[in-house]
């Protein structure tokens, strides 16, 4: 990747968080361009065209960042909350399941499906299942979050 397209994301992730989402929109679809195969630059293109209530957009970006990062547990982690703000659960689903098979102990995507699942639930007139436990229930049985995040100490 070139030091333009570098430029242009590092911009685009600096007005992301500064919420000027017009800049970093602007950004965004110029790092797109230069550096396609680079899934960061995909990713605050959606995050910019979520705050400029682009939603249809910012899906199609983050699918395509989380398509190019798959075995990333940190991307696939944030792209899952993405999918979760713009409320397409099965999609957040889907990328926090992929970051929970990479994430070894890593416990923040466990943490974060539980949450997909629940705001799924709710969004879809159910209650979220409380045997989730930090899982959803397609992982099969897990234990708590605490007991398998972090080491016991003897």
């Amino acid at each position: 990747m070139n030091s333009i397209a570098t430029n242009h994301i590092n911009s685009a992730f600096a007005a992301n968080v500064a919420s000027r989402y017009d800049e970093a929109l602007q950004f965004g679809l110029l790092a797109t361009k230069l550096a396609s195969a680079e899934p960061t630059s995909w990713y605050n293109l959606g995050v910019a065209q979520r705050g400029l209530g682009q939603v249809e957009a910012a899906k199609k970006s983050q699918k395509r960042s989380a398509d190019l990062s798959h075995k990333l547990v940190e991307a696939q982690n944030a792209i899952g909350l993405e999918f979760i703000f713009l409320q397409a659960y099965p999609d957040a689903e889907k990328c926090l399941v992929r970051a929970i098979q990479h994430a070894g102990d890593y416990a923040l995507p466990y943490l974060n499906l539980d949450l997909a699942v629940g705001r799924r639930c709710a969004h879809d007139g159910g209650v979220a299942p409380r045997q989730t436990r930090g899982a959803a229930p397609s992982l099969g049985p897990r234990e708590p979050i605490h007991e398998r995040a972090f080491p016991r100490v003897a």
